[in-house]
């Protein structure tokens, strides 16, 4: 998971995509930001609990749904660290 896009618009490569070409060993990538990038072709928006502010989620050979849930998964972690 990083904090960017995996693609911006017209196709063009963001930070996830870069990160996927350069790696040896290919990983899913999911990408999520708290703001669209402007004129941006596809994207998901996710909601965190009972919050009204979305996400912007994008997904790099991983099914939406699986990045949907995976990401349920590392916010209930994050939720349990103790700072």
């Amino acid at each position: 998971m990083i904090d960017g896009f995996v693609y911006l618009n017209q196709g063009k490569s963001g930070l996830g995509k870069h990160l996927y070409d350069n790696l040896t060993n290919k990983k899913p990538i999911i990408g999520i930001a708290k703001n669209p990038y402007q004129d941006m072709d596809s994207c998901h928006q996710v909601f965190r609990g009972q919050s009204k502010n979305h996400y912007m989620l994008q997904q790099l050979i991983i099914l939406l749904e699986n990045a949907k849930q995976w990401l349920k998964i590392y916010k209930a972690a994050i939720d349990c660290l103790i700072y």
